[in-house]
C-alpha cells in the first residue's frame, strides 16, 4: 500500500514532486555508494508533520526541514566516509558537460593554482540510463551570499577568477556562461557551520541568518566557476560557435546564424559581473576601466584572458602599494549608521547586507 501511495499522484499525502521521484529512486543505489541523502528523498519517509494522533491537525510543515524541495537536476549529499556536504548533478552523458569538468578535474590540470574549475569528486553512473550520470561537487555558496566588506576581498576574486578564464583558455576551453549565478565560492572557512542548500543564507534551513566571518579574516577564500552545460573545447583559438544561450542576454555578438569567437564572450560575461559589483558598492570604482574593457561592444576591442590578467595585477598592485587592501566598501542598497560601522568594523555585528 505504501509504494502505491508513493507513485499514486492521486493519493500520495507528501509534497513530493514529480521531479524530485528520481532522487527517491535513486536513493537506496546512492547510499549503496556511500552518500546519504536528506529524510525526505528516503522510500519509506513519511512527512513529519503527518504524524499526529488521530483526529489533531496536521502540523506547520514550515518547521519541518523535511519540507525543503530540490529540483530535479541537482541535489545535496553526504558522502558518508567522511561527513563532506556535496552536489550531485544530473548531466547527460552525450553532452560537453561530462568530458570537459572531468578533463578540468584530470590530477594534472587540477594540481594548477589557476584552475577554477568546480572540482569533480565523482561521477557515479545511473543503473538502467546510459544517457545520464550524475556529477558530484562541492557544496558552495553563490559569491554574493554574503557582502564584501574590504576593497582587498574583490581584488582577490577578480584576479583569481581572471586567472580561471585563462587557463580555460589555454585550454582551448570557452566557459560561454561565466556569468553572476555561475560564479561560486568555497564557504567552508567563512560558514563554519556551514549552509544549507535550499536556503543558503541559513544554517539548518529553518532559522534565517548565518554567523559568518569576513573574507579578508580567513583569506585566501577560493572562488570557482560551474555549470559547464554550454561550453565548448575548440581545436584552436579561432574556432566560431553558433548559439543564443547565455545568463548575460547583453551579448552583442550571440547569433545563431552568425558565427563568432566563443573566448571573447567569456571576457564580456564576466566584464559584466565586474560592472555589476561596481554598481552595487561604494569604492569599487577603481575596477571600472577594467569592466569597460572587458564589455566593449565590439569583441576584437576586448582584453584577451592574459591581457586582462595582467591589466588586473597592474590594478592590484597599485592598491597595495597604496595601502588600500584594507578599505571598506559597503553596499549602496543599505545604509549604516556611524556606530554600526563601527560594530562591524570590531566584529561586535555582522549583518548579511
Amino acid at each position: 500500500m505504501a509504494a502505491t501511495q508513493r507513485h499514486d499522484d492521486q493519493t500520495y499525502l507528501s509534497p513530493i514532486s514529480r521531479h524530485e521521484r528520481f532522487w527517491v529512486d535513486m536513493q537506496p543505489f546512492l547510499l549503496h555508494k556511500g552518500y546519504q541523502l536528506r529524510p525526505r528523498y528516503d522510500p519509506n519517509w513519511i512527512p513529519p508533520w503527518r504524524q499526529v494522533e488521530p483526529g489533531q491537525p496536521f502540523l506547520d510543515q514550515m518547521q519541518f526541514e523535511d519540507s525543503l524541495a530540490s529540483s530535479g537536476v541537482m541535489l545535496d549529499a553526504v558522502r558518508i566516509h567522511d561527513g563532506r556536504n556535496v552536489v550531485m548533478k544530473k548531466v547527460q552523458t552525450s553532452g560537453d558537460e561530462l568530458p570537459i569538468a572531468l578533463f578540468l578535474s584530470s590530477p594534472e590540470l587540477r594540481s594548477d593554482p589557476k584552475n577554477c574549475a568546480v572540482p569533480i569528486l565523482d561521477v557515479i553512473l545511473i543503473p538502467g540510463d546510459d544517457d545520464h550520470a550524475l556529477l558530484v561537487m562541492p557544496h558552495l555558496l553563490l559569491f554574493d551570499e554574503l557582502p564584501f566588506r574590504r576593497l582587498g576581498e574583490f581584488c582577490e576574486m577578480v584576479l583569481q577568477l581572471l586567472d580561471g578564464l585563462e587557463f580555460f583558455h589555454k585550454q582551448n576551453i570557452a566557459h560561454r556562461d561565466a556569468c553572476w549565478f555561475n560564479i561560486m565560492m568555497d564557504h567552508s572557512k567563512m560558514v563554519p557551520k556551514g549552509s544549507h542548500f535550499c536556503k543558503p543564507k541559513s544554517h539548518d534551513g529553518l532559522k534565517d541568518g548565518l554567523e559568518w566571518k569576513s573574507r579578508w579574516s580567513v583569506r585566501p577564500v577560493q572562488y570557482y566557476f560551474v555549470d559547464f552545460g554550454i561550453s565548448v573545447r575548440c581545436a584552436s583559438k579561432d574556432t566560431k560557435v553558433l548559439g543564443l544561450m547565455a545568463q548575460d542576454k547583453s551579448i552583442p555578438e550571440l547569433s545563431d546564424s552568425i558565427p563568432y569567437s566563443p573566448f571573447p564572450v567569456d571576457i564580456y560575461e564576466l566584464g559584466n559581473v565586474l560592472r555589476e559589483c561596481i554598481e552595487e558598492y561604494d569604492d569599487l570604482s577603481i575596477f571600472s576601466g577594467l569592466a569597460a574593457h572587458m564589455t566593449a561592444h565590439n569583441p576584437k576591442q576586448r582584453p584577451s584572458a592574459w591581457e586582462a590578467v595582467h591589466l588586473c595585477k597592474q590594478l592590484v598592485e597599485g592598491i597595495g602599494e597604496s595601502g588600500l587592501m584594507t578599505r571598506r566598501v559597503w553596499k549602496r542598497s543599505f545604509s549604516f549608521s556611524f556606530s554600526e560601522k563601527l560594530k562591524i568594523a570590531s566584529g561586535i555585528y555582522n549583518p548579511m547586507r
